[in-house]
């Protein structure tokens, strides 16, 4: 055969296979882009809903109860999905055309979870509805005790107990050690708010700690409110936090200290291995539960994931199982893989996390979720999220700070902590002759640190304050900033509203 007609052939053989095979190369490429465009897109909406939370919640005084909290869940979610719906390009941003594709969303909060998701109407049909709230809640059973225990995202804990035929319901912070601190210096400011009606509103005058009004009237200015004994916060809510949180851990050593993991159950059935005899409840400096990898908090977490795990499992395959859901996606939905450092960030902060699967995309259906967590809220105390303000400065020129950042004075005395959303802008309702107007105010009038507020990166005073894993040990911070740090910590837990604060003293009964 001639050469001629050797090249013939293999021209048209091998062009259009190379047609082929550079067609669908490009089809994974534009795959590949659409997936990390789309990725992207998910990312952005989920930051504008906790943005949004974040937002509501520090404007709403009720937003601290759980089921109060679900408009302000729901406006989240809505926010999600108009956000999500414009940037796919739907029209108007509808969330018809997306709602399909996702499955479930997860709200994490203090004490407890939402689980939004589609559920089967009378008709066959699908309606996306807020879940009632779970609480990260297990049961243990040891012989003739029994103790339901509600955990949280820190060292809180609500307690259940049963012995015999005596019940006993006990709450509090558990601590490794005792810690001592005094009284917090009182300072008060005054937070000004512009009001083009009435020149000037000064808003709560500043106790230390929370809100609390000068009886005096401001001359030229007003108050929103009388002064209320409900706003005052005691100087002592630190050496109150840390006294009552002792007395908790003695009573939790005392009656909780024998119950193992493998004690657990959940719907009559235990949850982890029948060996696995780690004692969770003896609280001491080999098991603190404010470090991360102390017995009782690795087994916190496990317990919230199990939870989450159950009725995330349960909410998608009830989806899933769905003709209706499958003559919509085509798609065979499914709880994903976690990886273990995502359900540390889920167990220990508010998150929000939202599931999008069944989307095509080029070759593939899309498969992805997002984890975005709250970054100010007044849910949880995170001891990262308190800055500090040194008071022996000048007014004009104080700014606030990290408690390890070299620009806060440790030789200071008047270092005083709170958490970081009070640094937040807030807004109030001014009424006045009738009309009502809308103000926008800080409750500090300080600036941030340029060094380690806004730039982030920044070499910490304190050698061995941090570990990388996250812990801190305010033991080695340097000067009058441990103190500072301590009480800090004891009063904004100590003031921190929780659904369960009643269970704090002695409940006991007979059965």
């Amino acid at each position: 055969m001639k050469l001629q007609h050797l090249s013939i052939i293999f021209i048209i053989i091998m062009l259009p296979i190379s047609l082929i095979i550079s067609a669908y190369t490009q089809a994974q490429i534009d795959t590949l882009v659409l997936q990390n465009s789309y990725d992207a897109k998910l990312m952005d909406a989920s930051y504008d809903a906790i943005k949004a939370f974040d937002i509501n919640t520090m404007n709403n005084d009720l937003s601290n109860v759980a089921d109060t909290v679900r408009d302000d869940i729901n406006a989240a979610i809505s926010t999600f999905m108009t956000s999500f719906s414009a940037s796919m390009g739907v029209p108007g941003g509808t969330d018809r055309y997306i709602k399909p594709y996702i499955p479930a969303m997860l709200f994490t909060l203090y004490d407890g979870y939402y689980i939004y998701a589609p559920t089967l109407t009378e008709n066959n049909g699908f309606a996306y509805t807020l879940q009632p709230y779970n609480y990260y809640s297990v049961t243990y059973k040891r012989g003739s005790t029994y103790a339901v225990v509600n955990y949280t995202l820190d060292n809180y804990i609500v307690v259940y107990l049963k012995k015999g035929n005596e019940y006993e319901v006990r709450s509090g912070y558990l601590i490794a050690e005792d810690i001592s601190v005094g009284e917090e210096n009182t300072i008060e400011e005054y937070v000004p708010v512009a009001n083009v009606a009435t020149n000037e509103v000064n808003i709560r005058a500043r106790n230390v700690t929370l809100d609390i009004y000068n009886q005096e009237t401001p001359k030229g200015g007003e108050y929103l409110y009388e002064r209320n004994e409900l706003y005052y916060i005691n100087p002592n809510s630190a050496k109150k936090y840390y006294a009552e949180a002792s007395t908790f851990t003695n009573w939790v050593n005392e009656n909780l200290k024998d119950i193992e993991a493998r004690h657990a159950m959940r719907n009559g059935a235990h949850i982890f291995e029948e060996d696995d005899n780690t004692k969770i409840f003896d609280i001491g400096s080999n098991n603190n539960p404010e470090d991360i990898n102390s017995r009782f908090n690795q087994h916190r977490m496990e317990v919230i994931k199990n939870s989450i795990q159950d009725n995330l499992n349960y909410s998608i395959s009830a989806y899933a199982a769905s003709a209706g859901a499958n003559e919509d996606t085509k798609y065979n939905f499914r709880l994903p893989q976690i990886n273990p450092d995502e359900w540390i960030t889920i167990s220990s902060n508010i998150c929000m996390v939202a599931f999008v699967q069944g989307m095509p995309v080029g070759t593939r259906y899309y498969n992805n979720y997002s984890i975005v967590q709250s970054a100010t809220n007044k849910f949880f105390v995170d001891p990262e999220n308190i800055y500090y303000i040194d008071y022996a400065e000048d007014e004009k020129t104080r700014s606030y700070h990290k408690i390890d950042c070299p620009y806060l004075n440790q030789n200071s005395d008047k270092i005083t902590g709170f958490s970081n959303y009070n640094f937040q802008k807030f807004t109030v309702k001014i009424s006045n002759g009738g009309e009502t107007t809308k103000q926008t105010y800080y409750r500090h009038r300080e600036g941030a640190c340029y060094y380690c507020i806004v730039g982030g990166h920044y070499d910490s005073d304190s050698k061995n304050f941090r570990d990388e894993y996250g812990n801190l040990y305010p033991e080695n911070l340097v000067g009058n900033k441990q103190d500072a740090y301590y009480k800090a910590i004891g009063r904004e837990k100590y003031n921190q509203y929780t659904t369960t604060n009643y269970f704090g003293e002695k409940n006991k009964q007979e059965g």
